[in-house]
């Protein structure tokens, strides 16, 4: 098997529960796969994390997969730079940028970076599909054709849409894909968790060669994440899949309060504070001096009542019109 992403990351380990803080995070079970097929390379990237701590409340869980462009000289690549790219530029967003806001912000300066790698070179082109499941929320990002899908009351369903046409001749064409133009546009939208909830990842390897309710009657009948990914794998090639295969599994088991996404906007709604000089009482804390300011914080020397002196850190104001806007 030729895989051109490993199939975990240290923060996630497949099929297995992770240490996690319940009351603000889904339960999730993960597994993926990937074979190059009948061809010779695989120029498929996936790859998925479950970060730690406050990372995991305020980003989430993500599942990246990109299929390389066949035709692109740098194929394999573009999709391995647009997987790992994200999955480590996303949880380096502010904590305060909404889930939507990070993933764009990122989306458009990995396509910068390959059309860069374009113009100087080898074509990097390549689709993509991401998944985030933050709370309560399942965040979609789709360009190209990849598609998610989610099984539900026993019915799968295709949340995204492929982004391609047909030809006079025949012959399918993608209309977006990553690296393709400076101007990214990226379909996006949101929908509910429940508890069941399972979530397939599929590039067209799959999809191109396994019927709906062929793929439906796989994730039924498999309970592990990892074992279901590569029997959807395995039945492609077997039904005549002419391409890379991959996919992933995220199965729902349990999600967080119905309050946590509360407790989350309510932190992001509270005021910014303005500028602290000498003098100025905060929570029981009196400001002696400022020791550090950046575009992003400010630092300061204070003091409490009983004249013990601590470090406060605060955000800068120049983060507010950045809070929770796409």
């Amino acid at each position: 098997m030729d895989v051109s992403i490993a199939t975990q990351t240290p923060d996630a380990v497949n099929d297995s529960p992770i240490k996690r803080e319940p009351e603000l995070a889904p339960r999730v079970r993960i597994g993926q796969y990937s074979d190059s097929g009948p061809k010779l390379h695989n120029q498929d990237a996936l790859a998925m994390r479950i970060p730690e701590g406050s990372l995991l409340r305020t980003k989430g869980i993500v599942s990246a997969l990109a299929d390389g462009l066949s035709t692109a000289g740098a194929a394999r690549e573009a999709a391995e730079s647009c997987v790992l790219g994200f999955i480590s530029d996303y949880y380096a967003t502010p904590a305060l940028w909404s889930v939507p806001r990070s993933a764009q912000k990122v989306l458009e300066a990995l396509n910068r970076w390959l059309c860069r790698q374009t113009l100087a070179g080898e074509s990097h082109l390549c689709t993509l599909s991401l998944l985030i499941l933050r709370s309560q929320t399942a965040h979609l990002f789709q360009v190209g054709d990849s598609r998610i899908w989610r099984l539900r009351n026993d019915k799968l369903e295709c949340l995204t849409r492929d982004h391609s046409r047909m030809l006079g001749d025949n012959r399918q064409v993608l209309t977006r894909v990553m690296g393709g133009d400076t101007r990214l546009d990226v379909d996006y939208c949101s929908s509910d968790l429940q508890v069941g909830d399972i979530f397939l990842l599929t590039s067209d390897g799959v999809h191109g060669f396994l019927s709906r309710s062929r793929m439906q009657g796989i994730l039924r009948g498999c309970s592990k994440p990892e074992i279901c990914s590569q029997a959807l794998v395995e039945a492609a090639i077997a039904n005549g899949s002419d391409d890379n295969v991959s996919c992933q599994v995220l199965t729902i088991d349990a999600l967080p309060d119905a309050g946590a996404d509360e407790v989350l906007r309510q932190r992001g709604n509270l005021p910014l504070p303005p500028p602290l000089t000498p003098g100025v009482r905060v929570d029981g804390f009196t400001v002696i001096r400022e020791l550090y300011a950046s575009v992003r914080s400010h630092l300061y020397l204070v003091e409490d009542a009983d004249g013990e002196r601590s470090v406060l850190k605060t955000p800068s104001v120049n983060l507010e019109d950045d809070r929770f806007s796409l």
